[in-house]
């Protein structure tokens, strides 16, 4: 008897998982690997495109919905208050073009996607994604770059330069623009940053 419960409440939990990945994707797919390319040096429009894990079935994407906003909060709750493309009858995944209000040069902005099926079945928000505006006009630069007069028998140089940020300013994020000749390493306060190793 004993041996029969336990069997019971393996069923059981089970099928609770079950019910609960279900319920979690209702639809048997969901969209992935969302991108952001700019292709265009003349151009700070970006174009998006994504991967659809499915089900094998016979899967099709009828429709998709993009937004964009300058808060991730926002995105995770479906607001799009920079650009919302609405529910869009395209079966389109690759370089689906931006056709919202000018975004700033510099600045970053967070996007998601969400795509129907041909049976109309809308999938979930893929995970949101953070991307950069680049600096595509001379303007937009307002900074110098730091460099020295190349010398391919030198060691690499050290560059190194202070600067203060006043103490009511408030940083919401920051960017290093750098160009260096096959490698480097970059430091913040003597912290490196990022894991990457002479790239």
């Amino acid at each position: 008897m004993c041996e029969l419960n336990r069997y019971s409440a393996l069923l059981a939990i089970i099928a609770l998982v079950m019910m609960a990945v279900t319920s979690c994707d209702p639809t048997g797919y969901r969209v992935s690997d969302l991108d952001v390319v700019f292709i265009s040096n003349i151009s700070n429009d970006p174009v998006f495109s994504w991967k659809i894990d499915a089900v094998p079935g016979g899967f099709a994407q009828r429709a998709c919905q993009v937004i964009v906003s300058d808060d991730p909060a926002r995105v995770e709750k479906g607001d799009g208050n920079i650009w919302d493309s609405k529910k869009m009858e395209t079966t389109n995944s690759i370089q689906f073009r931006y056709v919202g209000p000018a975004l700033e040069c510099g600045r970053q902005y967070f996007t998601a996607v969400r795509v129907w099926d041909n049976q109309k079945r809308p999938s979930a928000w893929s995970e949101t994604v953070r991307f950069v505006v680049p600096l595509v006009y001379p303007g937009d630069w307002q900074a110098e770059w730091l460099t020295y007069d190349y010398d391919p028998g030198a060691a690499m140089p050290l560059f190194r330069k202070v600067f203060r940020i006043p103490d009511a300013a408030e940083i919401s994020y920051a960017m290093f623009y750098i160009a260096a000749p096959g490698y480097y390493e970059a430091f913040l306060n003597g912290e490196k940053i990022g894991d990457n190793v002479l790239d």
